[in-house]
């Protein structure tokens, strides 16, 4: 940001928009540049559906999706409480008509409001291209082995205050276990949240835990 110390009235609100073809709505979602340096994050969420190959028109290669490009454009606060126009946080959507970000016009590169042709994105700047691909995603952490049955997966260390984590339990193929109860002891200060079963067709979960107790008994049944 040119000024040193720019009010905050004047600071825009940027835009960024989440494009893989043209023909598909785009995510979009923006937020309000602060403090001395003009920054903001904004997080763009891609559809599930990206990543699957069947919703690929062409046939990818093996793994392989279409990269997904990422534009951005600066765009001027709204309303008395200078907040970013609505429009941001809706999905884009290319149009034949000369139609922009705002619904009417854009912000060209020289800083002058112009019309905008082509669904928009000539008078928006490029940050860059997300590679995407699918496939096994490896779970984090360690495996130790707990018995002849199960292993357990514990997540990397160390881990933060306040911070959520995840125990992974995991059969080993050739058990042949229909039944079998996990214990777990933890230390004061830490909070029990739930039990998540991967399957709940193959599998029958219940758990018992007295009221303020820091242990935990966990009963698997194989349906």
């Amino acid at each position: 940001w040119d000024e040193p110390d720019p009010p905050p009235p004047a600071l825009p609100c940027v835009r960024a928009l989440a494009i893989r073809d043209i023909s598909d709505a785009a995510p979009s979602a923006g937020c309000r540049l602060m403090g001395p340096s003009g920054i903001c994050v904004v997080r763009l969420e891609i559809p599930p559906a990206w990543f699957t190959p069947s919703q690929v028109k062409k046939r990818p290669l093996e793994g392989t999706l279409p990269p997904v490009e990422v534009y951005y454009s600066i765009i001027p606060m709204e309303g008395a409480g200078q907040e970013c126009p609505s429009i941001v946080n809706e999905p884009w959507r290319a149009q034949s008509a000369n139609v922009g970000p705002l619904g009417g016009l854009g912000m060209g590169l020289g800083g002058q409001w112009s019309t905008i042709e082509d669904g928009g994105l000539q008078d928006m700047l490029k940050a860059g291209s997300v590679e995407t691909s699918v496939g096994t995603v490896s779970a984090k952490g360690e495996m130790l082995q707990l018995d002849e049955n199960l292993d357990v997966l514990v997540p990397p260390s160390p881990v933060r205050l306040g911070k959520t984590v995840a125990f992974g339990i995991y059969m080993r193929t050739d058990s042949n276990k229909d039944q079998f109860t996990l214990r777990v002891w933890f230390q004061s200060g830490i909070n029990f949240l739930a039990v998540k079963p991967s399957s709940r067709v193959a599998w029958e979960i219940k758990q018992e835990m007295a009221p303020g107790s820091s242990s935990l008994a966990v009963i698997c049944q194989r349906k």
